[in-house]
């Protein structure tokens, strides 16, 4: 197998469900519209990303959402470049010990000045089906959840050996079928109500992974075994909501830690049995707000078009020091930046606007929002080093999916009783969209968008 067969190989596990992930970091599955708000959806999780931020999310919808084949690819924007140099110098890498010295030194400088310095990375996530419900589901007071996602985070990278040149590559897959339920009830001291959510999660996990391979070893390596483990876990998440334009979430992932059993691996191929073992996803504890503002500085009135958000993740990381670590002297750690999250949307008409910061990185997206059919696209960026602005990978995502009752949200029903009060009061504000065939989601009281029940 040459060396861009290799790679081709690795790249082409983006699309399967039997490829791999590593551990034992927490399985996350990114859809467009958090990535594009900064990933601060953990008050916000009023669609079906309720799986991945706050599963409490759910007592926000009104009716329910069916969603469909949704499918995100994505890429960082070194990618394009290394993959580019390998192709271009494939039979020189393949056949480096046979170059001339000065070849093998021009190949050498190159790695070492540019390539080395990139981070490629592919990411797939997909929603095969997933359901949120509105209130009352099947009669129960309850709202419910369920679906089955995976996620495939594919990375190389091209670096200098002792003395020939080397790549490594890895290549991580979730399965993750997740069950939800939520109730939500009046807070007996204070004001507004609070909504409590459980998600209870099956999941496949397995990995490919070779490290500092010499790139003349490519051309006969076959590929590698991978293990797969399986496990269940919980999360729990909370909402409350102290006017019904401001909510406060709290979300657990993996609460208690999540056991993950990998099966043995037999030797083959050349590489060595790999042996039965456990591992544990550690739990992470995320804390966020979330805004619907009427006015944007007490002056600017919004049609409760706008939405605010701020996350802070893995808030009791105990290394990191977030907060306080100094004592009272410095309230703000210096690696507080990396856990970070700010995020705000504005709609209008069928279009959704997006922009935010994720660990000290600007971010920004766009959706297109139609009856059925939803296209998003967000720019973000991730933290690979220790501090914020160490070392800064740049990530494009796009999505589609088919999707039914899509708006029917409490933001929604807001944006709907202000247009109604602005009709009966014959007021002159203008409307924020032109007039369109598209329907409003939440004009047909006790359906979502396309008539799905609650």
């Amino acid at each position: 197998m040459n060396l861009m067969k290799r790679l081709s190989f690795a790249l082409s596990m983006l699309l399967s469900f039997e490829c791999v992930y590593a551990g034992e970091v927490p399985s996350d599955i990114q859809f467009v519209r958090p990535l594009g708000m900064g990933g601060a959806f953990t008050a916000v999780a009023d669609d079906h990303n309720i799986f991945n931020y706050n599963p409490a999310g759910l007592v926000q919808r009104t009716g329910g959402q069916l969603t469909m084949l949704e499918i995100a690819l994505g890429a960082a924007s070194d990618t394009k470049d290394a993959y580019d140099f390998i192709k271009d110098n494939e039979n020189d890498l393949t056949n480096f010990d046979d170059l001339p010295p000065t070849r093998q030194q021009e190949l050498v400088n190159e790695i070492a000045t540019d390539i080395a310095q990139l981070n490629p990375r592919i990411y797939s996530a997909g929603n095969v089906a997933s359901y949120v419900s509105g209130p009352n589901f099947l009669g129960l007071p309850l709202h419910v959840g369920f679906g089955g996602f995976y996620v495939v985070d594919a990375t190389f990278k091209l670096e200098n050996g002792v003395l020939i040149p080397t790549i490594s590559y890895e290549v991580n897959n979730d399965i993750v079928l997740p069950l939800s339920i939520a109730h939500r009830w009046d807070m007996p001291f204070l004001p507004g109500k609070i909504g409590v959510g459980l998600t209870g999660k099956i999941i496949q996990r397995s990995q490919v992974k070779q490290d500092r391979l010499s790139v003349i070893q490519l051309e006969d390596m076959e590929a590698p075994p991978f293990a797969t483990g399986k496990g269940f876990g919980g999360d729990l998440g909370i909402l409350y909501q102290p006017t019904d334009r401001t909510n406060l979430g709290f979300m657990v992932k993996d609460i208690g830690g999540t056991k993950l059993k990998y099966d043995a691996v037999a030797a083959e191929k050349g590489y060595p049995a790999i042996a039965e073992r456990e591992t544990v996803i550690s739990p992470i504890t995320n804390v966020g707000l979330s805004m619907v503002p009427k006015k944007i500085l007490w002056l600017i009135p919004t049609s409760d078009r706008w939405t605010f958000s701020a996350d802070v993740w893995d808030i009791l990381n105990e290394d990191d020091h977030l907060f306080f670590e100094d004592g009272f002297n410095n309230v703000f750690g210096e690696n507080l930046y990396t856990h970070l999250h700010l995020g705000a949307e504005y709609r209008w008409w069928f279009l959704r606007f997006r922009g935010g910061a994720s660990e000290g990185y600007p971010t920004l997206g766009l959706g297109l929002d139609w009856p059925l059919l939803k296209l998003d696209y967000a720019f973000y960026s991730q933290e690979l080093g220790e501090f914020a602005g160490d070392l800064r990978q740049e990530n494009h995502v796009v999505s589609v999916a088919l999707k039914f009752g899509g708006e029917a949200t409490e933001n929604r029903e807001r944006i709907k009783k202000s247009k109604e009060i602005k009709r009966g009061g014959n007021e002159s504000i203008p409307e924020s969209a032109p007039s369109t065939n598209i329907p409003e989601s939440s004009t047909n009281p006790g359906t979502g968008a396309e008539g799905v029940p609650q």
